[in-house]
């Protein structure tokens, strides 16, 4: 009786979500998600719903990347740490901050390929930054334009939002150049990029659409609208769907990518849904809840909450590791962090 299919029944009867512990009886892992409130990440056993620790980052922490290991977590300190604070989620310690003060309010990031190097915004010196977070040397750095925020990569060719300018940047990594400058809607933030490179998904906060820009020709269409702020798009690992919390609308809605299937939306009222993260099943998905203080489970082909999980106050960037710590893993208290 320990399945999915006999708890989506027990939902139903309840006339609610079941507990965590309950819910993801079938899931397993490790999530981590930044807490914007108390300056923190917390990381969380999947399986129990239990909080193994929470370790301080810099000031103003945002957004979160997980390294091909597992076990790194970067965090960018965007609002007043002007760092990246380093984690090894897997031994429940911090690691190292590295200093950007040269380029401050680092905020989207991701990992260059499976190297210990990543790319991450700074939109007041309109640049992008590669950063070894093994060494914490700067690598190098690509000129953006204006309030250049998130940053999606597809090879070597990469691409920024930048919302003061209406423009997303696209950069090659290999000479470290910018080399297009493509006009979009009103203050982009949201941007992902198809695993080809032939699709940049990107939001319009001030338009509220969801686009998909060409990045050979330029062409911009307008997929979806009617959001109030399209804070992230995610792809489902087979890119099937397109997953976009709206953060103002209290809603999660999920696209189809291509094809005839209709797009779904799970209502989270007052929720303020933020950070993002999918499953390596695809079917799953765990949505920070800003001003609830947890996550949500979301279950993609049913489209609905099916269980909570714990978080630290005010959550918002996710990352998730298939790396199972031990049961007792609560017990161990390591230094630089507080467990609970």
């Amino acid at each position: 009786m320990k399945t999915w299919g006999f708890f989506a029944v027990l939902i139903g009867l309840l006339g609610g979500p079941c507990s965590a512990a309950e819910a993801n009886v079938e899931l397993s892992g490790t999530l981590a998600v930044v807490n914007k409130a108390t300056d923190s990440v917390s990381v969380i056993d999947v399986a129990s719903a239990t909080v193994l620790a929470e370790m301080p980052t810099g000031k103003g922490p945002h957004e979160a990347v997980l390294a091909s290991d597992g076990c790194q977590v970067v965090v960018s300190d965007y609002v007043g740490g002007d760092s990246l604070s380093v984690f090894d989620i897997c031994k429940l310690r911090p690691l190292r901050t590295i200093d950007l003060a040269a380029f401050p309010r680092p905020h989207g990031m991701v990992f260059v390929g499976t190297s210990d190097e990543v790319i991450v915004t700074s939109g007041p010196s309109q640049k992008i930054v590669r950063v070894d977070i093994g060494t914490g040397r700067i690598v190098g750095s690509i000129d953006t334009t204006y309030g250049s925020h998130m940053v999606a990569l597809a090879g070597s060719t990469g691409y920024s939002t930048n919302g003061a300018a209406d423009r997303v940047t696209a950069f090659r990594l290999d000479s470290q150049i910018a080399y297009a400058q493509h006009p979009v809607g009103p203050r982009p933030e949201a941007i992902a990029v198809t695993a080809d490179g032939r699709e940049v998904w990107v939001g319009s906060n001030a338009a509220g659409t969801v686009s998909i820009l060409d990045p050979q020709t330029g062409d911009l269409r307008t997929i979806a609208d009617g959001f109030r702020w399209p804070y992230r798009i995610v792809f489902t690992p087979d890119e099937s769907r397109v997953l976009v919390p709206d953060l103002r609308g209290g809603e999660l809605r999920i696209l189809p990518r291509a094809g005839d299937t209709p797009a779904a939306t799970i209502d989270l009222p007052g929720a303020v849904p933020q950070g993002l993260v999918v499953h390596p099943s695809g079917r799953y998905a765990f949505q920070s809840l800003n001003l609830e203080d947890r996550i949500a489970i979301v279950d993609l082909d049913a489209a609905r909450v099916i269980g909570y999980l714990p978080a630290g106050s005010r959550p918002d960037g996710i990352v998730y590791s298939a790396f199972r710590h031990p049961v007792d893993a609560a017990q161990t208290k390591t230094p630089g962090t507080t467990t609970k």
